[in-house]
């Protein structure tokens, strides 16, 4: 219930821009968005990879992402910021902003995570 209302809400917010059907695509679809979406849109995508089911090993890199997160007390303007600065990186104008924010998020707290590994004892990610 909780990840039906998330993506309804993205969508609402998303309105009838470039995203009208929930979709943002590309750089160029993120460009037209007001701030207020991106908050929504980044937010509601952050939500939805957090805690949608996958495999053990996955969970247990969602969760240290989200240690980080909270540790860092990332909020919707910063998530903005990690895409902003992704699409930084010509090559990435092609991918959607929630990739765009996964591998930003990777960047910001791959020490955070490989900490959490080594504790474990499984190996670095690179």
């Amino acid at each position: 219930m909780k990840l039906t209302s998330a993506i309804g809400f993205v969508i609402v917010v998303l309105g009838a821009s470039a995203a009208s059907a929930g979709y943002v695509g590309n750089k160029a679809d993120w460009d037209v968005m007001s701030d207020v979406q991106r908050q929504a849109y980044a937010m509601g995508a952050f939500d939805i990879w957090a805690h949608t089911d996958a495999d053990a090993e996955t969970v247990t890199y969602k969760n240290d992402i989200l240690a980080c997160a909270s540790g860092l007390s990332l909020g919707s303007d910063q998530l903005v910021k990690v895409i902003n600065a992704e699409y930084g990186d010509l090559s990435s104008w092609e991918r959607p902003p929630f990739a765009v924010m996964l591998s930003g998020l990777r960047k910001v707290c791959l020490a955070h995570v490989n900490r959490a590994r080594a504790e474990r004892g499984d190996a670095p990610l690179q």
